[in-house]
């Protein structure tokens, strides 16, 4: 069983050429008519080879400070120094963190397989989805932006049926 409440799910799925024109078709579309984005959405863009992971667990923690114990520490700081950046400026702060790289270099590496290399091709991808304002957001470093998928009611896990395509 799955303690609730859900915070945040990190997804991570192979990259097919099916999934990247279903995304260049939904950007498009996303610019062409425009989407609601709550201003209390943290977005970091991904510009770190092979960190989709790292970037989806800062999505996911960041985006849940409120419930977090965030005071102290390298993401704390990193929160504070890029609160009011955009997306690209808080990827450029983040690729010059020395304390996060260490942290992301140590994680990449623990566990039982061994971490690619940052300049492996790499067809698997980390996304994360977390719930803000009572939509569900589609976080996904890659992209220019986030994905409003629309009204939830609060059960993230539900809300998956909201992302099938992804699946």
């Amino acid at each position: 069983m799955i303690a609730r409440p859900v915070k945040a799910v990190v997804l991570l799925f192979p990259i097919t050429k099916k999934y990247e024109a279903f995304c260049k078709s939904e950007e498009a579309e996303i610019i062409r008519s425009g989407q609601t984005v709550s201003p209390d959405l943290y977005f970091v863009r991904q510009t770190i080879p092979n960190a989709c992971g790292t970037i989806g667990l800062l999505h996911a923690l960041i985006n849940n400070k409120d419930v977090l114990d965030l005071r102290d520490g390298p993401l704390f700081r990193m929160l504070e120094r890029t609160m009011n950046k955009t997306p690209d400026e808080r990827a450029a702060a983040l690729e010059a963190d020395q304390d996060l790289a260490e942290m992301h270099k140590l994680s990449s590496v623990d566990g039982q397989t061994e971490a690619p290399s940052a300049d492996d091709e790499i067809d698997l991808h980390f996304i994360c989805f977390i719930e803000k304002g009572g939509n569900v957001y589609e976080m996904d470093g890659r992209k220019p932006f986030p994905i409003n998928h629309g009204p939830t009611t609060g059960d993230l896990l539900m809300a998956s049926k909201q992302v099938q395509y992804i699946i």
